[in-house]
């Protein structure tokens, strides 16, 4: 599947996705009542609704989940200056994670370019990357989003 990111302008593509797994939890919540094992009412809306799941992709060339905006930078330097280490006392580590925005991931089938599935409000919490002989680079990326949007296909 192609993954693309939207930035609200326009749709990029920044790899394919080999495997996603998602739960979408839709805020149910059951209410008791004394002296009763069975829920009252199950009330619907009345619980957190989101959106949890991992995926794996293979990133395209030159690019890291930083670089395609996956993930916030670690540190306070750039590849291009060569200096990759935070300061002593610097604050932009911190920054960076706090405030990193939410993205907007959409999948699609290679063949037919029809919509899977629209992950919208997603933040990465956690990834492991791996590089393999020939340049081969996957990610594993585990996700909460605040919606699920089915496609087509």
């Amino acid at each position: 599947m192609q993954l693309k990111v939207y930035d609200g302008n326009e749709e990029r593509l920044i790899g394919y996705c080999t495997a996603i797994n998602y739960t979408v939890s839709s805020g149910q919540k059951s209410i008791y009542v004394v002296d009763s094992p069975f829920p009252a009412e199950i009330a619907q809306g009345a619980g957190p609704s989101q959106v949890r799941g991992s995926m794996t992709i293979y990133m395209l060339q030159n690019t890291t989940p930083e670089i395609l905006g996956l993930v916030p930078f670690r540190t306070s330097g750039t590849a291009a200056s060569g200096d990759l280490s935070p300061s002593p006392g610097d604050s932009t580590n911190m920054f960076n994670m706090a405030y990193s925005k939410s993205i907007f991931l959409r999948l699609y089938d290679r063949n037919s370019g029809t919509l899977f599935t629209s992950l919208d409000y997603l933040k990465v919490g956690s990834y492991s990357v791996a590089v393999t002989a020939k340049g081969i680079v996957k990610a594993d990326l585990a996700f909460e989003a605040r919606y699920a949007t089915p496609g087509q296909g």
